[in-house]
């Protein structure tokens, strides 16, 4: 296809990273950017990267470019959180006498103001008269000279929106990232790990001057983003001046920044998308066109419709909900020239997409143990076992020491050869350190209880050859497969190990494993139906039909319709509710944590992984096992 009839959407949301805002599953995002003739396809979810290794791995087989990005949320400075910006309230209201009959703050009487502004900046002045009555009619004092200030009700006015846009500008704004290279989707990965680490507040959060400070800009290009960003936030309140400038540090802090316009239908972007044309001529800033893809099809819009009010927890029939435009959707080029005219900014789509070369990491990366002296892994791990098999023979006398000395060699020889030493000997550290301190460790399960060298050190309580265990299960020397070993720890014991992991090997190198539920059978069921509203029409009915679903792990919706005849009869009678939930079943609905998985990195792990917090604050992966053992 000819380079002037080719578009890159660089602008995308998934299931698996917006959770519950994007629809589309990796294949499909892939399979609509390559029948679209497009030869790149970006993904940008909000604030998380975990949907990267999948997609890079998708567009890698489809031979279609991969541009791993980030939609960041951005603010003027990511430490500030709740109390602060209570106190910031607080002091507006005292300030302009939005108070009550005793001089108490009227918190809500401004939290109200602000909502109104931030819906429609155009009212900003009206609303103002309605809040400030008691302030501009009465007269301010000079706390220095004493005298009355003579100041006009527009004077006031005008301070107040100061004072008012400095306590926005610490909102939650969108940013586009896109990596350029694995550089810089190591930086993208450090932006991402500490806005969830250190700036988290509602959304995970990043700065300017972090990525600055950092130099985590240089391998990245950045977009003002949609609607929801901080330019267009300045440009709706008038404040065109301090937009140039917030354009001129976005140029400073990254290796490209483009203003980014979008094709779609929305009255308020099509306004946006003109101040953008204003602003890429007065700076000297390209433009580039996106579409926000939050699904990947334009038929899929309605169902799209159903997960955003689903996330809202609210029915598709209210009034006050929010709705995504139909043209959130990767488009045709001949599409977006239907109602948009700027081949500038389709142009530089490709031009993006050119300057992008990003790939996973070929080798996964291994943690050392730390050894104090001279010893190697290997030789650390042979005195260790043959010490304990030793120490095992002189309470067991009546054993056949040959036998277990030869068994002994051959794992030791395996083991080594393999480079699986480092993982025996952190194994035995972490399971005798957590004896030690107390706590409840268990004897070891599955495969690894076939393995001699993990018996005689402690990590497992079994005596393979005593009871014919097989080593090969465990590690086979023909089908080099990372071992496995199972130990259980009680809950106390677990949460004290990841102290002392991060203690020995650095708290930058240390996390928990993350995981990501998705959508059951009945639970789509049962979520979808309340979405749609016939927990309105019968109480029962969502009950009655998600209980028809067998309650068997991880049945599906199709098995249970082939298998059930009343599956089947609701199904027949609520088509579309069934079709929905045949089609978003297995989204990603929640992210949490695996039970006993834990990840030691060698470097510091946001280089090869993005992180956030779990519910207890605790660093936990973006990546979930699968890639965690290929990272």
């Amino acid at each position: 296809m000819n380079a002037a009839n080719q578009i890159v959407h660089l602008h995308v949301h998934s299931e698996k990273g917006s959770l519950l805002d994007g629809k589309s599953k990796i294949h499909e995002i892939v399979s609509r950017a390559k029948e679209i003739g497009s030869p790149a396809i970006a993904i940008t979810d909000h604030g998380m990267c975990n949907a990267i290794p999948d997609f890079i791995t998708k567009c890698k087989e489809e031979k279609i470019k991969p541009i791993p990005g980030c939609e960041v949320y951005h603010t003027k400075n990511r430490l500030v959180k709740s109390e602060e910006l209570r106190t910031l309230r607080e002091k507006i209201c005292i300030k302009y006498k939005i108070t009550d009959s005793k001089g108490k703050p009227k918190m809500k009487a401004l939290q109200d103001f602000i909502k109104k502004i931030k819906k429609d900046h155009t009212v900003f002045e009206q609303e103002a008269y309605l809040l400030l009555k008691d302030y501009l009619m009465g007269t301010e004092i000079d706390l220095f000279s004493f005298e009355e200030l003579e100041e006009t009700t527009e004077e006031k006015i005008e301070k107040f929106k100061k004072d008012i846009y400095n306590y926005l500008d610490h909102g939650n704004f969108h940013l586009l990232l896109l990596a350029m290279n694995n550089q810089g989707l190591k930086d993208l990965y450090k932006i991402v790990s500490d806005a969830h680490i250190n700036g988290f507040y509602s959304d995970p959060r990043t700065d300017l001057q972090y990525i600055k400070e950092n130099n985590l800009g240089k391998n990245i290009i950045a977009t003002s983003a949609c609607l929801g960003s901080y330019l267009a936030h300045l440009c709706f309140s008038g404040r065109i001046e301090e937009a140039k400038e917030f354009i001129q540090e976005c140029k400073e802090t990254f290796h490209s920044f483009y203003l980014e316009k979008q094709a779609t239908d929305v009255p308020e972007q099509q306004i946006y998308n003109k101040i953008i044309d204003q602003l890429a001529a007065e700076t000297n800033t390209p433009k580039v066109v996106t579409t926000d893809v939050h699904f990947a099809r334009k038929e899929d819009h309605e169902i799209h419709d159903v997960v955003v009010a689903a996330s809202m927890n609210k029915c598709v029939y209210d009034e006050d909900r929010y709705h995504y435009s139909k043209d959130h959707y990767i488009k045709s080029i001949e599409e977006i020239r239907e109602t948009f005219y700027d081949e500038e900014a389709i142009a530089n789509t490709l031009k993006i997409a050119e300057m992008i070369d990003v790939d996973l990491p070929e080798k996964p990366v291994f943690p050392t143990f730390i050894i104090e002296g001279d010893e190697t892994a290997e030789e650390l791990l042979k005195k260790k076992a043959w010490n304990g098999l030793f120490q095992y023979c002189l309470k067991n006398t009546n054993i056949d020491f040959n036998k277990y000395a030869n068994q002994m060699q051959y794992e030791l020889d395996v083991i080594c050869n393999l480079g699986f030493a480092d993982y025996f000997l952190i194994d035995e550290d972490m399971i005798n350190a957590t004896k030690k301190a107390g706590f409840l460790v268990g004897p070891g399960r599955g495969s690894a209880a076939g393995s001699l060298v993990a018996f005689c050190i402690g990590i497992t309580a079994v005596d393979p050859i005593k009871y014919n265990l097989l080593f090969e299960r465990f590690l086979n020397p023909e089908r080099a497969s990372y071992p496995d070993i199972d130990t259980d720890f009680s809950y106390e014991g677990a949460r004290w190990v990841q102290h002392y992991l991060k203690k020995k090997y650095g708290h930058n190198k240390v996390a928990q494993i993350g995981t990501e539920s998705t959508l059951a059978a009945r639970q789509s069921i049962r979520k979808f139906g309340k979405t749609l509203g016939y927990d309105k029409q019968n109480k029962d009915l969502i009950d009655q039909f998600a209980k028809a679903i067998p309650s068997e792990p991880n049945i599906k919706l199709k098995e249970a319709y082939e298998r059930e005849e009343k599956v089947r009869q609701f199904a027949n009678t609520y088509e579309k509710w069934w079709n929905i939930c045949l089609e978003l079943e297995g989204n990603v609905n929640s992210y949490g944590v695996h039970a006993g998985g834990i990840v030691i990195s060698p470097v510091p792990l946001t280089d090869v992984v993005p992180l956030r917090l779990d519910t207890e604050g605790l660093e936990t992966t973006q990546y979930t096992m699968e890639w965690i053992e290929n990272s």
